[in-house]
């Protein structure tokens, strides 16, 4: 009687709470009791933070993607050389507004996917740490942030598919992206592939940049910043599309958006080094072609196996210092303007993640 729930609880936990709301589970031992949240004011909230991640994602997007077109580049042919050669041969072949192919494409996926990744994960959390009490908080954002991604990536798929092959030269333009696409069936705008590498680069991303915001933000509250470590959403918070003070924001103050806008660069780079590997894969994987030139896969495996066999561990690492450089700023200006848009749609980021511990 004294073991926590198994782990399967979890997902079990998120579907109930997702659609009906949880009972509180925490009060047995002596457990710091958090309030139960209704299912549907959460997705009020989540719902903001969705339109708020949106708009972020627009400004950021469209301020760095001459970084996102050449590290396409990079990673879609081993011979494209460095950065700034590729930067070169671009401009010289096609002028300097080549550096912004798959825009329009990007933004078009990237609004809808990031908003649906934003409003899911900010409501799985909401419920998740608000009644899921046998978990460590961290877990619970992994398995948020997780479950998000998958959804998002699924949305992601037929615009990156578009846009990385506009980038890479593949099609001459939009509408022959298209058309070459219809042509082939409905099939490939959801190749299995692509759909896993997406997932396989997606995911970790996700994972990995939320764990680290979050703890640097939790950190931050250890030391006696602006939010209050301990608070716990209440409903009222949550109707009202908030849960407890923003550390993000900090009451409407720009230390507190500033703060997050540090905290999500740091995050960013992390995840951006862990997974430049899939990168690569899932841009070789959507730029490819079969022979016949219908637009058939390359196979997930059978790229990582070409990258091996012919460049060596280093082919993975193609494209970082771009990547980079697109990622760092884009997460520290996508956090400041969300932080911002946040704060001005009444939303708070998040329920504060450290709980009280057991007596």
């Amino acid at each position: 009687d004294d073991m926590p729930p198994p782990p399967r609880k979890l997902a079990l936990a998120l579907a109930v709470g997702l659609a009906f709301g949880l009972p509180d589970t925490s009060a047995d031992k002596g457990a710091q009791a958090r309030p139960a949240v209704a299912a549907p004011a959460v997705w009020k909230a989540g719902v903001k933070n969705g339109l708020a991640s949106g708009l972020a994602v627009v400004c950021s997007k469209s301020l760095l993607q001459p970084f996102d077109t050449l590290k396409t580049l990079q990673q879609a042919s081993s011979s494209s050389g460095g950065m700034v050669a590729a930067a070169s041969k671009l401009v010289s072949a096609h002028g300097f507004l080549a550096l912004y192919r798959g825009l329009g494409i990007s933004l078009f996926g990237a609004v809808p996917s990031m908003s649906a990744y934003f409003a899911v994960y900010q409501s799985s959390k909401a419920l998740l740490l608000s009644h899921a009490t046998f978990a460590p908080p961290l877990l619970l954002v992994a398995v948020s942030a997780a479950f998000a991604n998958t959804i998002a990536s699924t949305l992601r798929v037929p615009c990156e598919l578009v846009k990385q092959r506009l980038q890479a030269g593949v099609y001459p333009s939009l509408l022959a992206a298209v058309t070459s696409l219809n042509a082939g069936g409905a099939t490939l705008w959801l190749p299995r592939d692509a759909w896993l590498a997406q997932v396989a680069r997606d995911v970790p991303f996700g994972v990995a940049m939320f764990i680290t915001y979050e703890s640097l933000s939790r950190s931050r509250l250890g030391r006696g910043g602006e939010a209050l470590a301990d608070e716990q959403p209440t409903p009222a918070a949550i109707g009202r599309g908030g849960s407890v003070r923003p550390a993000t924001v900090g009451r409407g103050n720009t230390g507190g958006a500033l703060r997050s806008s540090m905290f999500g660069m740091v995050a960013g780079a992390i995840a951006t080094l862990l997974t430049n590997p899939m990168d690569v894969l899932k841009t070789r994987v959507m730029t490819s072609t079969s022979a016949a030139g219908l637009g058939g896969m390359t196979s997930y495996a059978r790229s990582a196996a070409d990258i091996w066999a012919s460049e060596g561990v280093l082919g993975f690492s193609r494209g970082a210092t771009a990547r980079l450089l697109h990622k760092i700023p884009a997460s520290g200006l996508f956090w400041l303007l969300y932080a911002a848009f946040s704060h001005a749609l009444g939303v708070s980021d998040a329920p504060a993640l450290r709980r009280k511990e057991r007596k």
